[in-house]
């Protein structure tokens, strides 16, 4: 039977998919907003759950939590030592995390989850002025904010499949398609859920009427992660941060670097939470976010680079400019540069610029021959775009990450020689897995040619 409509669908996550998350954040949510609340009751329903207990002690005893390192090994010291409000928040957070990640955990309840985990902190950050009690309950609001679409990405519905076709293609009508497949919108099941689990009165403000200043500040840390997890223009960025500034009654920049370090600091903390692949996800939006092709700056590094070459400055440095120049000017976020013997075909990397890209260093030397796909690229001393594999439209960012050499994001190389001495190529590649356009591919190969007159200058 299809499920469709708010009330249906906040039936179905309550009663047949999760169950258990139900019951544990009603439970801590219902004992937390009681006036007559004792420590000994909080600390019940956490010890019912082994797995919780365990995570909210480990988490007590983190530098995030505890940057003091005082040893805490019971629930109630943990309680006296850190305070109520952040073990409710350690324990609603543990549990959202580990209920969902037991389901089908797609690349979409990933993103789901990080991008909670980045309001949440962007939120906390916000709400500085209020006393530690207010900014955790700004907190779970601001993680709770989207559990709508968490819940929906965990279950075992065929219409994950359906919707997620629908994020893939066109996500600009996504608000439509989650109507069309549902009936309802992701924020109308998070209104439901947020009554059904008793999630708290800021929460419930803030999806319905976010009219006081808490609530605001909610949604000003949803939005902006939101805006971050889909690579949002430039404009909208700044209209982010002069409301932020505005709450905050800051100027923007003074908030504009502690927004960008605490996109970092959420990514740690989403991993402390167990969400694997969280640095990478939002480090790599990061990165992302400012790569556009310059084409004034790269013929001014074109025309720098001629002049060292010209004037015989160290190879070594000019080699560091263009992978540089690539990376900033050229928008590939990744550029790297490999030599080989004179007749090996065994690969090492040698320079590197861009995200990432150091990691490449600890892996070993690359063996390139038939049948991989950059052989005859490297015979025939082409520059080209590496075709696709048949499982690119499924990878995530880690995958990503794990690139060079697996062709399942954009990338081109362009091959070189200095004769007697040793051969190589540049890879180049794009972690966001947008298209490297024609006008990315010209302007790396004049980048590549000034590889090539440096050698052909060089005895």
């Amino acid at each position: 039977m299809a499920i469709r409509g708010s009330v249906a669908w906040v039936n179905y996550l309550d009663k047949v998919e999760l169950p258990v998350l139900s019951n544990t954040l009603k439970s801590i949510c219902y004992i937390t907003e009681s006036d007559s609340v004792k420590i000994e009751e909080l600390v019940k329903v956490i010890l019912n759950d082994a797995d919780l207990t365990s995570k909210v002690l480990k988490l007590a005893n983190s530098a995030c939590y505890n940057p003091q390192r005082f040893p805490i090994s019971t629930m109630s010291r943990a309680i006296v030592q850190i305070g109520f409000e952040s073990i409710k928040a350690i324990a609603i957070s543990s549990a959202l995390v580990d209920q969902l990640a037991r389901k089908n955990n797609q690349k979409q309840l990933f993103q789901s989850l990080v991008r909670s985990f980045h309001a949440a902190v962007q939120a906390k950050y916000m709400a500085s002025d209020y006393s530690p009690e207010e900014q955790e309950k700004i907190f779970i609001s601001a993680l709770l904010f989207d559990v709508g679409e968490a819940a929906f990405w965990s279950c075992s519905s065929s219409l994950t499949g359906l919707l997620e076709g629908g994020v893939n293609c066109h996500a600009n009508q996504f608000i439509d398609d989650q109507k069309e497949v549902l009936g309802t919108s992701f924020k109308s099941i998070s209104r439901g859920l947020a009554k059904a689990w008793h999630l708290g009165a800021l929460l419930e403000e803030s999806l319905h009427a976010p009219n006081s200043r808490q609530t605001r500040i909610v949604c000003a840390a949803v939005d902006l992660a939101h805006h971050h997890d889909k690579n949002g223009d430039k404009k909208g960025l700044q209209e982010l941060i002069k409301t932020i500034a505005l709450l905050m009654d800051k100027s923007d920049t003074q908030i504009k670097n502690e927004l960008t370090k605490n996109t970092d600091k959420a990514a740690i903390l989403a991993e402390q939470f167990g969400i694997k692949g969280a640095k990478t996800y939002l480090k790599s939006n990061q990165a992302r976010q400012s790569l556009i092709p310059n084409t004034q700056k790269q013929f001014e590094s074109l025309i720098h680079i001629s002049e060292l070459i010209a004037d015989n400055k160290g190879w070594d440095a000019i080699l560091n400019l263009v992978l540089e120049s690539m990376h900033k000017t050229v928008g590939l976020e990744r550029c790297a540069f490999f030599i080989a013997k004179p007749g090996s075909d065994k690969y090492r990397i040698y320079k590197y610029s861009g995200y990432a890209s150091k990691e490449w260093l600890a892996k070993p030397d690359i063996y390139i021959n038939k049948p991989h796909a950059f052989h005859d690229t490297l015979l025939n001393k082409e520059t080209k775009l590496i075709p696709l594999g048949q499982c690119h439209k499924e990878v995530n960012q880690e995958m990503a990450e794990a690139a060079p050499f697996h062709c399942i994001i954009p990338s081109v190389i362009g091959c070189f020689n200095w004769p007697s001495h040793f051969h190589g190529f540049i890879y180049a590649d794009r972690i966001n897995q947008t298209e490297i356009t024609q006008e990315q591919i010209s302007s790396f190969r004049l980048f590549l040619h000034q590889i090539q007159l440096l050698f052909s200058n060089v005895p």
